[in-house]
């Protein structure tokens, strides 16, 4: 009975056994991620007020393209999840990290409010993939005893991120003629980078497998 009771257990995923030094570098590349993920996000606003004056629009503009990328990305932050569960967690980072880089590409070359407006929307449904992917991510390739650890510094990342993208966007922008365009492009491309390097991950990911319960003999 007992051992019926067993197998009717949870589905339980196990992570693979990995090398310390191939763990380490997955860690550095997430961290990488993270921190353009929030260099991406909050470099609009260091550079909102030249871009709304090249693009002619106003405030009311800032504020409309800065909820684009919110609304959109709490939307989609729920269903991104529940579908991390059951696909590729690299897979799924590195697609989510270079569609938002190409967002921000494509933000370099909007030539009025509606285009940008676009391309922030699109910003925000892969940076609203990211962060269940990654949490998995990294779960999966570090014992619990080490969560902690590796989940602060991780998100260490993000506050670099955020203090980087308000400094690299405002020298850019003092420095160039147009520079928004400049500051969209330079933050973009280390993520077109590093997504390809999430990619090529080393080693399998654990699979999630379910036992059927077995009756316990007569």
């Amino acid at each position: 009975m007992d051992q019926a009771l067993q197998t009717a257990d949870a589905p339980i995923e196990k992570a693979p056994v990995q090398p310390r030094r191939i763990t380490w570098y997955i860690f550095g590349v997430m961290f990488g991620i993270n921190l353009l993920n929030y260099l991406d996000r909050y470099i609009f606003s260091s550079i909102a007020s030249t871009v709304a004056k090249d693009l002619h629009f106003g405030l009311d503009g800032i504020g409309f393209i800065a909820s684009a990328f919110l609304i959109v990305y709490t939307v989609f932050t729920l269903p991104l999840g529940f579908l991390a569960d059951s696909v590729s967690k690299k897979r799924m980072i590195a697609f989510c990290t270079i569609l938002w880089s190409t967002s921000t590409v494509f933000s370099a070359l909007a030539g009025n409010f509606l285009s940008l407006f676009f391309t922030r929307m699109l910003l925000g449904i892969g940076e609203a993939g990211y962060y269940p992917a990654g949490t998995a991510l990294l779960s999966q390739n570090f014992p619990p005893s080490k969560w902690g650890k590796v989940l602060s510094w991780w998100n260490v990342g993000a506050t670099v991120g955020l203090m980087t993208g308000f400094i690299l966007g405002g020298m850019i922008v003092s420095s160039f003629p147009q520079g928004w365009r400049y500051a969209f492009v330079i933050s973009s491309i280390p993520g077109l980078l590093l997504g390809i390097l999430t990619w090529k991950f080393p080693g399998r990911e654990p699979e999630t497998k379910k036992t059927e319960p077995h009756s316990p003999d007569a």
